[in-house]
């Protein structure tokens, strides 16, 4: 009897390791599901509530920027109202629709892979189209006056930058202005839940292909490209909480909208806790902010496009 239950131990005891072996390959798999999953919707805006944050987040970020659209040197050229402005990425269209109603003569184009903006409802000289930018843009060469791209660090993976900054500057025209706003996903100054949940946030973004890092890298990829010249970039601070004023309680709020309402879906699940514990921890670094004066950034990234560099080309194609 000894040696048979010594038996039915080992057995049991096999049979208890096969299934823990089991149960983490399905943990594995449904790992492997949640990044498929997120690579091909988390850039995407969920339900209104994420447009919702998606257009007070441009008017925040405007206010942050005293007030300014944007930093390219285009003044002249908007009042003059014989050009063309394009905004990839466009989202909502909060920027295109404030811009086209301020220049009327100016023509504007927005596109998105989601076509979350207005179809009916917008100004006469503003067309949106919904395309995917990575396949590439619907324009001819040297068409737009100014073209901008904002905040698409979550939406593009990290060897995709390269080309479609390329394809940006391919539709701008010679003399015109290329500009990116990016915001950086680092933090300073932040309480240990919110720099722990940072650290996940990260890891999950590169676990899915993502760049976290890229508002440190497009200066070199501006530089690269020997047509654009005139580089340059500048940065502000984003206060997070309400130790930063009403921007801070503002982007707290946008926070909170991004953390329940979007990195639920995939995060907790990621990070191996329920979405009550997720909950609890999003709790405390919200009480953080009332205790340390944490902030991030706002990049914006400018260059000219090379008139003479095109006319080279040109010379060269007829030769």
């Amino acid at each position: 009897m000894g040696n048979n239950h010594s038996s039915t131990r080992a057995r049991h005891g096999n049979g208890t390791m096969k299934l823990r072996n089991k149960k983490s390959k399905q943990q594995l798999m449904e790992r492997e599901e949640i990044k498929e999953s997120a690579k091909s919707r988390f850039h995407l805006p969920k339900n209104d509530q994420d447009i919702d944050r998606m257009q007070l987040q441009h008017f925040l970020f405007k206010h942050i920027w005293e007030d300014k659209n944007y930093s390219s040197p285009i003044e002249q050229v908007l009042k003059s109202g014989d050009c063309r402005v394009l905004d990839a990425g466009c989202g909502p269209g909060a920027w295109l629709l404030e811009m086209s109603t301020q220049h009327p003569s100016t023509k504007f184009y927005g596109i998105d892979i989601a076509a979350v903006f207005p179809s009916e409802i917008k100004p006469t000289n503003l067309n949106f189209y919904q395309c995917d930018i990575n396949g590439g843009l619907p324009f001819e060469d040297n068409y737009f006056d100014f073209v901008r791209m904002s905040l698409m660090i979550t939406s593009l993976k990290a060897d995709q930058w390269v080309n479609v900054i390329r394809e940006l500057v391919r539709v701008l025209k010679p003399g015109g202005h290329l500009e990116l706003i990016e915001k950086e996903l680092l933090v300073n100054n932040a309480g240990p839940h919110f720099a722990f949940m940072v650290k996940n946030i990260m890891s999950f973004i590169q676990s899915t292909g993502i760049n976290g890092y890229i508002t440190q890298q497009i200066p070199f990829i501006f530089s690269s490209i020997p047509s654009l010249i005139n580089i340059r970039s500048e940065a502000r601070i984003i206060p997070i909480g309400p130790l930063g004023g009403q921007s801070g309680l503002i982007y707290g709020e946008l926070l909170e909208m991004y953390f329940k309402n979007k990195l639920i879906d995939v995060l907790p699940r990621f990070m191996n806790i329920t979405e009550k514990e997720y909950l609890n921890l999003w709790e405390r670094c919200q009480l953080e902010f009332n205790i340390h004066a944490t902030t991030t950034k706002l990049f914006r990234f400018w260059a000219q496009k090379d008139v003479i560099d095109d006319d080279d080309d040109n010379n060269n194609n007829d030769n």
